[in-house]
């Protein structure tokens, strides 16, 4: 597959991701823009990794997660513990129910 076709699919997955930000954001009424530092990030990452091993891409895309949602916890003005919290949310702490 050439270049230019994997960094158009790229940009398009970007843009979904995008469009499901912009539509979570707007569960708050109003747009939400910090939303959208994700998915920009991670597009960013696999453009600029796009002729590396997958290992490398993986990589890359791991860590403009983990940057990005740093970014987001610092511009709602959050703190480390938010950022752990972004992360491990959801999770029952010492439950085991299936």
């Amino acid at each position: 597959m050439s270049p230019g076709l994997i960094r158009l699919r790229v940009l398009i997955v970007v843009a979904m991701a995008a469009v499901v930000a912009i539509a979570a954001g707007d569960v708050f009424d109003r747009l939400v823009w910090w939303l959208l530092l994700p998915p920009a990030a991670v597009g960013l990452a696999e453009l600029l990794s796009i002729a590396r091993r997958w290992l490398v891409r993986f990589l890359w895309a791991a860590a403009a997660t983990v940057a990005a949602v740093v970014a987001v916890v610092v511009v709602v003005g959050g703190n480390g513990g938010d950022v752990v919290a972004a992360f491990g949310a959801g999770f029952p702490a010492g439950q085991t129910r299936v």
